[in-house]
């Protein structure tokens, strides 16, 4: 996975002047498991946690959300249904990548402090031994 920036931030840390910067958790899907664990104490609510950072892509330019850690949710979710037409589609969603670009959109890239985003209403399997290297190929 390509990251911006070797994956050290500067941006919304402090004035750049001070030369400080941030680097990515040395384990994300530990800390989404005590953000899981400390929504749960908070709000007795069992929620799943994706933890996501602005990713480069090597065949493309930009960058985009993708998930950099999770808890209680699958890596991947594998689904049969019928299309349009009747016909039989098997899909593996990455859907924790999805939820990380959508959640990623509404939380910007520059002055909006949105730091966390609640997403409702998404069918999602349960995993309690999540981790993001799951999808990694």
């Amino acid at each position: 996975m390509l990251v911006s920036s070797s994956g050290v931030d500067k941006s919304n840390i402090a004035p750049q002047s001070e030369g400080i910067v941030v680097l990515l958790p040395k384990n994300p899907d530990n800390s989404a498991r005590k953000i899981r664990a400390s929504v749960q104490d908070i709000t007795g609510k069992n929620v799943a946690v994706i933890i996501n950072d602005s990713c480069g892509r090597d065949d493309r330019e930009g960058s985009v959300g993708m998930a950099i850690g999770l808890a209680g949710i699958s890596h991947l979710e594998f689904r049969t249904q019928k299309d349009l037409f009747g016909n039989e589609s098997n899909s593996q969603i990455a859907l924790i990548d999805e939820l990380a670009a959508a959640a990623s959109i509404l939380m910007g890239q520059a002055d909006e402090k949105v730091p966390a985003i609640i997403v409702r209403g998404v069918q999602y399997t349960v995993d309690e031994q999540a981790e993001v290297a799951k999808i990694l190929c």
